[in-house]
């Protein structure tokens, strides 16, 4: 998630509750910040990247996934960290599930789900706030 927050450094994530007293300010060119989210959208909306299985049409994901491997006989770990909207984020998730396989198949769904659910939410505050200005 810090290299999630990190990537987008715009995110304010303490204005949600969900992360106190986190600013990280990273030195790095917008330029170079455009080409790493263009990459990360990559995986999401090209059909042969490993989170594809994020591609939700009007809303625009960007992330990792990632493998780490175990020893012995059990299962790797999972793992996917993203953003969205892509290219103004509000949120950034990240997932681990230990021994349950790769993860764009395991982790990038549960991020999906998350996603999908802060967004209704916020379309349904909008939506009211809209509603109450009429």
């Amino acid at each position: 998630a810090v290299l999630g927050a990190a990537v987008v450094q715009d995110l304010d994530m303490c204005r949600q509750g969900l992360v106190h007293d986190f600013k990280r300010d990273v030195n790095v060119d917008k330029k170079i910040f455009g080409t790493i989210n263009k990459g990360l959208r990559a995986a999401v909306t090209n059909y042969s990247g490993t989170a594809h299985v994020l591609d939700m049409g009007e809303l625009y994901i960007a992330g990792k996934t990632g493998t780490a491997q175990t020893s012995g006989d059990k299962l790797n770990h999972a793992w996917f960290v993203g953003y969205a909207p892509a290219e103004k984020p509000e949120i950034v998730v990240a997932a681990l599930v230990e021994n349950a396989g790769h993860g764009g198949v395991v982790a990038a769904p549960i991020v999906k789900d998350v996603m999908a659910a802060y967004f209704e939410d916020t379309m349904k505050r909008l939506d009211l706030e809209d509603g109450e200005k009429s």
